[in-house]
């Protein structure tokens, strides 16, 4: 369940919408990615989990930008990162590290992630934990 007085201060936010496109993005992708991650990490499974910020046209994040930048193999930041290798080490090896990419941990119930940017990729914690933990999530 959603707390509406949390919601209503939702700023509109240039690469991540307005509240209710922000709202949406949470409850339909982002909160419930990150409940499976914590369920499997504390499981003892490998996870690796992403957030991707960087608009494909220069618009909003939205679900599904990093797909050119998989198919298409564009670069990110500097020195370029290829975020497609990270996708074929994974399908070959089920681990997307490989010989000259930095590195991406497994993910940990603390939340530690990759957030892929303009500036290359930066691990993160705490993806939205406010707004996740404001619903009621298997």
């Amino acid at each position: 369940m959603l707390a509406p007085s949390r919601t209503a201060g939702a700023r509109p936010d240039p690469r991540y919408g307005d509240a209710p496109m922000q709202l949406a993005t949470d409850l339909t992708f982002r909160c419930p990615a990150l409940t499976l991650a914590v369920a499997r990490a504390r499981q003892g499974l490998p996870v690796w989990h992403y957030e991707f910020d960087l608009p494909a046209s220069g618009g909003c994040v939205t679900h599904s930008a990093e797909l050119p930048f998989v198919f298409k193999g564009l670069p990110i930041g500097q020195p370029p990162l290829n975020l497609q290798r990270y996708w074929a080490a994974f399908a070959r090896s089920r681990d997307p590290n490989g010989a000259g990419m930095p590195d991406w941990r497994a993910f940990a119930p603390t939340q530690a992630s990759l957030r892929f940017a303009q500036d290359g990729a930066h691990v993160v914690t705490g993806l939205r934990r406010d707004t996740c933990a404001l619903l009621d999530l298997p």
